[in-house]
């Protein structure tokens, strides 16, 4: 074995071990990731940066307030509760109604109706003189009713409702349908010199905002792609996509955006929700004729920066995953992608005593 080996062997033994002693130990864990390693740097950052815009957003300087929304769904799920309390909500009421009331003319009309009909449904559910702090709350509600949507049949559609069952629903002899739908949606890399109409990209996207979110946060956005030069520009960042990115006629890059969230513990859901409607949003444009191909994005800092600065993206603004999508060369062969066995990928009550 030559010396050179030999060092190698040497520095990756001390590595593996260096690692595994980390492992074990938190704070260990902190001096590697502090003294070692910059990995965890630019999410830092950006869960900082999100912290921060946070409270500017309560004073609507975008179309969506995120504490709006996270306080309405809350609303909504109080008023939906067997049984349901007859007070509930009152620590938060206020402030609710008082971000309500500075949102108007600032948020989008489908959220500002929305807020409006969830409040509206509350205050009548709620008994007049229940509690201080929900008459505090209907007081400055009511004395806003000028400033609020005038419609107040369409104000009244957007609170709770009841549930279609599933006798009712022609959704439920369909899973057939959905199943050949999911089964022949895969990553197509090649694809048509064609456009892709817009209207239709924005019927998938419509669609794709149907998926659950936290709170009804929905912390994410498009940003969609079609000039040539802009999609092989941008394509040319994630790697995986070499030998196909010249070939990719639309790309969308799905954002997270963290300044939906006051807390670090909700750092992670930008991820789960932005996943939740790329499927639907592939799912959609699968089904109106159009391939698609999930493309990784790998979280390493150069290529971050790059995106970065192409996208002018926000200090909270990460980059969830990219998204190929065309018309399908029908000439064209896809991968086979087998996928993992029932039983490899579900067990029932793991670990519970019986």
């Amino acid at each position: 074995m030559t010396p050179r080996n030999i060092k190698r062997r040497a520095v990756s033994s001390i590595k593996t071990n260096w690692v595994a002693l980390a492992s074990s130990s938190e704070l260990l864990g902190k001096l590697h990731y502090f003294f070692l390693s910059s990995a965890f740097d630019r999410e830092v950052r950006s869960v900082l940066a999100g912290h921060q815009l946070h409270q500017i957003n309560r004073n609507n300087f975008e179309k969506s307030n995120y504490a709006l929304r996270r306080n309405i769904h809350r609303l909504e799920k109080g008023l939906i509760m067997r049984p349901r309390r007859a007070v509930f909500a009152s620590d938060y009421i206020q402030e609710t109604v008082n971000v309500f009331v500075d949102a108007l003319g600032h948020t989008n009309e489908e959220e500002s109706s929305w807020a409006e009909s969830v409040l509206t449904e509350y205050f009548d559910v709620l008994e007049q003189d229940a509690d201080d702090r929900v008459e505090s709350a209907r007081k400055t509600f009511h004395e806003n009713q000028d400033r609020r949507a005038t419609h107040a049949e369409y104000i009244r559609t957007r609170k709770p409702y009841q549930y279609r069952s599933h006798e009712e629903s022609w959704l439920i002899s369909s899973h057939e349908f959905f199943f050949d739908l999911a089964t022949q949606r895969r990553s197509v890399r090649w694809f048509e010199d064609q456009p892709v109409p817009r209207s239709t990209i924005d019927k998938a996207i419509e669609i794709a905002a149907s998926a659950p979110s936290a709170c009804n946060r929905q912390p994410y956005k498009y940003l969609v792609f079609d000039d040539p030069s802009l999609v092989g520009e941008i394509a040319s960042l994630p790697m995986g996509v070499k030998g196909y990115e010249h070939n990719i006629p639309a790309l969308a890059v799905l954002i997270g955006k963290l300044r939906a969230y006051p807390f670090p513990r909700d750092r992670h859901v930008i991820y789960i929700d932005a996943s939740l409607s790329a499927m639907t949003f592939v799912y959609s444009l699968e089904s109106l004729g159009l391939g698609t191909c999930i493309i990784n994005w790998p979280d390493i800092p150069e290529l971050e920066s790059k995106m970065e600065s192409k996208l002018s993206l926000g200090p909270d603004e990460r980059v969830v995953m990219l998204i190929a999508f065309g018309f399908p060369d029908k000439s064209a062969y896809v991968p086979s992608s087998v996928k993992q066995p029932l039983e490899v990928l579900r067990s029932y009550n793991p670990g519970a005593r019986i």
